[in-house]
């Protein structure tokens, strides 16, 4: 069987033929429907195996993905969640930027701020530690302010 033929233009060809031989199956039709059939296990191995690959890029950009975000300490999400604000700065001589982390009382979400200036609002915290890694904050620095 020719691979650039379509599959189903093959089969849907050796059915017509086969339904004017009144329903007789010769031995070229018979070939033919074993061609067809050689042609979907292909595809079907070949479809496995890229599952197998989105899978594997699909785990590895998660990987990627927490390797390239900010982890908060247990404390600090539980002061977080108490109402308490999280400091953060990118630069030890303190000549950088000052972050501040804390969750809205009224919306519930969590809100950053940058140099003074609300940048951040979200429902989760993923998308700020990812924000927060972005901007080289240095975590040792963190501090937690009532």
């Amino acid at each position: 069987m020719k691979h650039f033929e379509k599959i189903s233009e093959r089969l849907e060809t050796t059915l017509a033929n086969i339904e004017h031989q009144k329903g007789r199956l010769f031995w070229d039709d018979f070939e033919k429907l074993e061609e067809v059939l050689q042609r979907i296990k292909e595809l079907e191995e070949a479809n496995e195996t890229n599952l197998q690959s989105l899978q594997r890029t699909a785990k590895d950009l998660v990987l990627l993905e927490n390797k390239n975000k900010m982890k908060l300490t247990k404390t600090q999400k539980e002061k977080l969640n108490e109402g308490f604000t999280l400091l953060f700065r990118n630069s030890e001589d303190c000549e950088g930027d000052l972050f501040a982390l804390w969750q809205s009382k009224q919306t519930n979400h969590f809100c950053l701020e940058m140099n003074a200036k609300i940048i951040k609002a979200t429902k989760t915290l993923n998308p700020i530690l990812a924000k927060l890694k972005k901007e080289n904050v240095i975590e040792d620095l963190t501090e937690i302010l009532e």
